[in-house]
This record gives C-alpha cells, structure tokens and sequence, in this order.
C-alpha cells in the first residue's frame, strides 16, 4: 500500500504540519495534527522541520516512514523559483528524497497550501492568518487572486508577528505618557524573556523574531478578550487590515469577471491560528469584513492546509478527480 500513499506538508512561519494520505484522497491520520519544530526560511531548519513533521505523520498512522509516490511541500517565503530550486536542493542535500521519487516532491509558498486547503480547488476565498497574514481568491474558471502576505517587516497586518510587534509599540508609548496604561506591559515582556521595554528593541533585528512576537499575539487577545482598551485597538485595527485583504481579492475577482461575483457568492474561509479557531480576533475580522462586503458569507474551511498540500501532491500526478476532493474534505477537515 505504501506506494499508493502521497505527502502534504505546511510549514509556516513557526510551525510545521504534515499528512498521509492515499490516492483516493484518504488521510490517514484522520484528521490529527502533527506538530514540528519551528520552520523559518532557511534549507536546514525548513528540512529538519519537514523531517520531523513526516516523521510524526507516519507514526500518528501507524506506518514505518518510507516513499510515496509524491509529496508536496509549502513553505513560508519560498515565492520564486529561485527560492523553489533552492528549497528542492535542501530536501534532496540532507537525503529528504524518501519523501517521494526524484521529480514527485513540489514545494511552494505556504500561501498555496492554505490557500488549496480552504476551497480545495473548487472556487471560494481564503483569509490566511498565522505568524503571517495573506488572502487569495480562486474563481470558478480558475482564476487566481491574491493580497497580502508581503513579510513581516513592510506587511502582514493582522497577523501574529504584527499583533505582538503592535503591542511592543504601545508599551513604549506607554512608557513615555504618549499612550495609555496597558495591562499589556508586563504581559508583553514576560512573553518576550526580556525585564526591560529597551531590551525588546534587539529582538526586532535579529533571527526568528517572527517566531519571537508572533507568541506575543495569545497575549493580545487575551488582553482584549478581557476589556483592555490597547489590546483591543490593536485587534480592531489588524481586523481591518485582513478585511482589507479581502476586499481587494474580491474587488480582483469582481473586476477579472469571476464567476459567482467574489466572496459574497462563493463564500469567504478563515484559517490559520489566529483566527482559525474563533475568539475575539475572528469576532473582529468577521464585523469588519461585514461591514465593508455586507453580502460576504463566512463559510468553514474544506480542510487544513497540509491537507491543501497533499491536494497538491495528488495534482503531481494528474487531476484530482470529484472523488477524491470529497475524500480530502471528509478525512481531512479544517
């Protein structure tokens, strides 16, 4: 059977799932999430990562780790095709190739894993919201469209990294009488290991503080969660920045001709762990999203996004018949 078998796997900005599942789209760790270590860009860690995850996937399906017949990978920050050999060559240079035969193993950018788990293939949009943030549109005749996602550093507003980055804002301003008292202070530099506001500043500029203020954002929303009136500006303001995303890819999809109008047609999905699970940050985004696109309809994700990249696997090796997608959608529900 372990020839029928193919690959998915998600690695986003802090961290890194993965799936079995056959060729008529069965995943056969019934819908178990499988955790890795952290994965930023990087051929070491993003390999590791992957190692680890598939390792997980097999164990949590009762298999031994071996081959399949394919495997797709997505990646955070893999865009170009630049960063797509590189990212291959790093699989295959720490001997990851029992992923799959040399030429079925595809990788990408983490965007196409969450994107093709939300609708599947079929037509709908996605808001992706993790470490970072992106939407993306698909029309019924295949079209795509996308917004967002441009890095932390120039982008991603409403996404975790930016949430805690936002909080580190507001306790310096905080600490200078330019902003209010926040509940958030102490919460935010216990969250970040550090004793003094001025410490923090190092985290901005060195490795992984993606990672380091995306676990800020937990914080956050709980701070607004329980009525605190920083963290629930800062929650206000990156709901309108994912609506935002929105409402451009539908603007996109209307303008391009889409069939079904846009999201207030086909139906809009969330996923990803800061709004993929409700609270108060997907309470917000949710009004937000209202109150710009009334007729937009919130519909639950068809699967998650290392099941998105088994889709992927499975397109490898030709289309992915209706059969299949509904099996996908069954066993491997968001």
């Amino acid at each position: 059977m372990r020839h029928e078998l193919v690959i998915g796997v998600d690695s986003g900005g802090t961290t890194t799932r993965a799936v079995v599942a056959d060729v008529r789209g069965r995943v056969l760790v019934l819908g178990r999430r499988v955790r890795g270590i952290c994965a930023m860009w990087g051929r070491g860690g993003m390999a590791a990562a992957v190692s680890e995850a598939v390792d997980g996937a097999f164990g949590a399906a009762g298999l031994e780790r071996g081959p399949a017949l394919a495997a797709f990978v997505g990646v955070a920050g893999c865009s170009t095709e630049a960063e797509r050999r590189a990212g291959l060559e790093g699989l295959e240079g720490l001997e990851l190739v029992e992923l799959g035969p040399r030429g079925a193993v595809g990788i990408g950018h983490d965007l196409r894993t969450g994107a093709r788990g939300g609708v599947l293939g079929g037509p709908g949009v996605v808001l992706i919201v993790g470490t970072g943030a992106c939407c993306y549109g698909r029309d019924g005749d295949g079209g795509e469209y996308r917004a967002g996602g441009w890095g932390g550093r120039l982008d991603d507003g409403g996404g975790a990294a930016w949430l805690g980055q936002r909080a580190l804002a507001a306790v310096f301003r905080a600490m200078d009488g330019r902003g209010p008292r926040t509940v958030l202070t102490e919460a935010v530099l216990e969250g970040l290991g550090v004793g003094d506001a001025r410490e923090a500043l190092v985290l901005l500029e060195g490795a992984g503080y993606r990672e380091r203020f995306g676990a800020v954002a937990p914080l956050v929303t709980a701070a607004a969660a329980e009525g605190d009136g920083v963290a629930l500006e800062i929650v206000e303001r990156g709901a309108g920045e994912l609506a935002g995303m929105v409402e451009a890819v539908t603007r996109g999809m209307a303008a391009g001709g889409a069939s079904g109008g846009g999201a207030g047609a086909v139906g809009l999905a969330m996923v990803g762990g800061v709004i993929g699970a409700g609270g108060v940050m997907r309470g917000a985004v949710e009004r937000a999203v209202r109150e710009r696109m009334p007729g937009c309809r919130v519909v639950e994700a068809a699967a998650r996004p290392e099941v998105g990249a088994a889709f992927l696997a499975l397109g490898m090796l030709g289309s992915v018949g209706a059969g299949a997608r509904e099996e996908l959608r069954r066993s491997g529900r968001a």
